[in-house]
């Protein structure tokens, strides 16, 4: 078979893998036939539905909405749709020169997968947070392999040929190497350089757009709102009632201040009468 012909001499990997790959057009071009399965069932999405007719037994329709999303992220995630679109363009990459009418297949997945997902994301899917391109950038280096695999396949078909063709298209490794290297490198896509910032757009005061709110603390924040109201209405209400009762005390040391004084007075005027 081919792992024990691959074993067995290594140094003709290539060639190997040349001879082989056209073989399995036929399992690819079904592979990418069979991808409209997924895609259908992407549209359908019956575990949602499944999940959601369960819970509309429970709750009302929003609460039952909120417990049959998000969709299954290791199959249904970005990450795992950016795979399996990756793959579709490595088959087309390949396998376009070995077999022209496979990039129409891969053309037909590419526009029925950008209805589908364009169709889901915004209107039937719950908002995906934003990676800032993280998977778009693994995609594109999958891309590049992508393409030295197809370097290295097509090199070993001409080698079968005539070698000094072969040398020639295997030059293109060197190509491919030196843009990925450039690739990484030269474009910065996770950090921007301190002098493209602008001063006026960067260090400006924005308001956010909306205010982030967890649901599962709302009531403990309602109820810690509550008590700090209630504890800063008793304290006030404390406050104003020792400066009352002080207010009072106040009041009552200047009556009987007053009374004092009044009976010392007539006392005093009262005197020479009685004697």
């Amino acid at each position: 078979g081919f792992a024990n012909e691959f074993i067995s001499s290594p140094k003709q990997g290539l060639i190997v893998v040349a001879k082989a790959l056209p073989g399995q057009m036929p399992f690819f071009m079904n592979f990418l036939v069979v991808y409209w399965i997924d895609l259908v069932m992407c549209l359908l999405r019956l575990p949602e539905l499944s999940k959601f007719k369960y819970f509309t037994r429970i709750f009302d329709q929003a609460e039952a909405k909120k417990h049959s999303e998000p969709e299954d992220q290791d199959y249904y995630g970005i990450g795992a749709r950016s795979a399996r679109l990756s793959i579709l363009m490595a088959v087309g990459t390949v396998y376009g020169t070995l077999f022209p009418p496979i990039c129409l297949l891969c053309a037909f997945n590419f526009g029925f997968t950008r209805v589908a997902y364009g169709y889901m994301l915004v209107f039937a899917e719950t908002r995906k947070p934003d990676t800032g391109g993280l998977h778009w950038v693994s995609m594109l280096r999958c891309t590049f392999i992508a393409c030295a695999l197809y370097a290295c396949v097509m090199s070993a078909e001409i080698f079968r040929m005539a070698a000094a063709p072969a040398a020639l298209a295997s030059a293109s490794l060197l190509y491919i190497l030196l843009s990925y290297q450039s690739f990484t490198r030269k474009f910065m896509w996770q950090d921007l350089p301190f002098a493209d910032l602008d001063p006026n757009i960067a260090f400006a005061q924005r308001e956010p757009d909306e205010e982030y709110f967890q649901e599962e603390l709302g009531q403990l924040r309602k109820t810690s709102l509550e008590q700090s109201f209630t504890k800063q209405v008793n304290e006030l209400g404390g406050r104003a009632t020792s400066e009352a009762s002080a207010d009072s005390d106040n009041q009552s040391g200047k009556q009987v201040g007053e009374s004092s004084s009044g009976a010392h007075r007539s006392k005093t005027q009262g005197g020479p009468e009685d004697v």
